[in-house]
């Protein structure tokens, strides 16, 4: 195992209990859902996996928006504690435990129409990679959604912070916002067909004192637009990335 892989283990050892507490519907699922809705209706879709898919809230999240009868429905996530709670939680749909910065083989017949990967970028140094990966998991025209916060001004952004644990430890954790620039770079030189959906939250998220430090809430500003921000000074601006294998982007 990577050095890299290694060091998220132990980020996903940490918050561990605060994800098997929080189960909850989500804005952005629903922006997810808007976007799947005609693909789901006209039968292009019918194999989803969430990837990084922790207690299985955007799955139940789908499950009840687009049902079980013409879709099947996976989850991967590389930590066997959330694999048992989404067994129990959801016990018609499959799981594998996997690691997708280290990758994940399937054969043709197993890979997916749609692959999402949801607020789990930001733990990687390397997007291609994770990319690469991801895409691996498709059929040869499929459907990827990244939902995360990505910088618009053409960098990549590391975060390092020190926070105290619950154990009162002082620990040092790493996060990272990846460019649109270069991504959109990077799937062009690849002839990928791609589209930015910008977010913005449209409710009021109150700022609580949890010792989670990316755990973000909302600020209006004086346009009446919200912002979203956390506890290490990063104001998110979030984007769910659609990416469509097969197809050049017009």
């Amino acid at each position: 195992m990577s050095d890299e892989s290694n060091t998220r283990k132990e980020q996903n050892i940490r918050t561990n209990n605060f994800y098997i507490n929080e189960f909850t519907e989500k804005e952005n699922f629903k922006l997810l859902a808007k976007v799947l809705a005609s693909k789901i209706e006209n039968h292009e879709i019918k194999r989803i996996c969430d990837v990084g898919c922790a207690t299985g809230e955007l799955l139940c999240y789908l499950i009840r928006s687009f049902g079980k009868d013409n879709i099947d429905y996976y989850g991967i996530d590389v930590n066997e504690q959330y694999i048992s709670l989404c067994k129990e939680r959801i016990p018609n749909c499959n799981f594998i435990k996997g690691d997708i910065y280290e990758g994940i083989l399937l054969s043709e017949e197993r890979r997916f129409d749609c692959v999402t990967f949801f607020g789990t970028l930001c733990l990687f140094s390397d997007f291609k990679q994770v990319f690469r990966n991801l895409l691996s998991l498709l059929r040869s025209e499929g459907y990827l959604y990244v939902f995360s916060p990505f910088n618009q001004y053409g960098y990549h952004v590391k975060y390092e912070y020190i926070h105290r644990a619950t154990n009162g430890k002082m620990i040092k954790d790493v996060e990272y916002t990846c460019s649109i620039e270069e991504i959109s770079e990077w799937l062009e030189e690849r002839n990928m067909s791609y589209i930015w959906h910008s977010f913005r939250m449209p409710i009021d998220i109150i700022h609580s004192n949890e010792k989670y430090p990316v755990r973000a809430w909302t600020e209006l500003l004086n346009s009446g637009e919200r912002i979203t921000r956390d506890a290490i000074d990063r104001i998110q601006e979030q984007f769910l990335l659609e990416i469509r294998v097969g197809s050049k982007n017009s």
